[in-house]
């Protein structure tokens, strides 16, 4: 069902769901996310009724502070985000900057395109777009395996060709600078509203073409 990110409520939406007889529902959103689940509960149709599944825009933390006050309105809703199983020295890092933080999501995939970004430019030998995005690929593979800046930058420096293995592991970037897999969690709301601590990781390979 195609909606209005901008209005105010989807009960009209939520109606045209319910009076489908859903056995699923799957919410493909952001922020209006908790608006639309709002609307599903007082239907019959959330979380509580019937499997509820989300996606990436709305599978964090933020949307269970949507729900404060209202115990288990989103448990059992499950969902898939782009996430790496984060070691706990980096978590703390990043705790570190945001004490606030409540979840993780994209924050090794976010540290990893600046580290990659910054290891082509060194490459590059320029800051020119064009120039570090030539290589950009050429940084992910077929070279000396580095894990860290330092390392990577120092090998570059000394004319090597490197292999980077990021935070979210090998990256492995095609001709077309996509990543040749990636890593993703499945996730799930508990009674607080909130995500489990225990995410399923999974590891997905891009499809071959043609």
């Amino acid at each position: 069902i195609i909606y209005d990110p901008a209005a105010q409520n989807y009960d009209a939406e939520v109606q045209q769901m319910a009076a489908t007889d859903p056995e699923a529902v799957v919410v493909i959103g952001f922020d209006e996310s908790a608006r639309i689940i709002t609307s599903m509960i007082e239907a019959g149709i959330g979380p509580g009724d019937i499997p509820v599944f989300g996606t990436d825009g709305n599978m964090g933390n933020a949307l269970g502070e949507q729900f404060e006050g209202e115990a288990g309105a989103l448990e059992g809703m499950r969902g898939t985000t782009p996430l790496t199983d984060l070691s706990k020295d980096f978590r703390d890092r990043l705790l570190e900057i945001d004490p606030d933080l409540s979840d993780f999501n994209y924050a090794g995939e976010s540290y990893d395109a600046a580290v990659v970004i910054a290891l082509a430019a060194i490459a590059a030998e320029s800051d020119a777009g064009e120039a570090i995005g030539e290589q950009i690929a050429d940084v992910t593979r077929e070279g000396t395996k580095c894990t860290d800046f330092e390392e990577c930058s120092g090998l570059l420096e000394e004319g090597e060709d490197i292999d980077y293995d990021g935070i979210t592991g090998p990256i492995d970037l095609d001709d077309t600078g996509d990543p040749t897999s990636a890593s993703f969690a499945v996730l799930e709301f508990n009674a607080q509203n909130m995500l489990g601590e225990d995410p399923e990781f999974r590891q997905a390979e891009a499809a071959e073409q043609g």
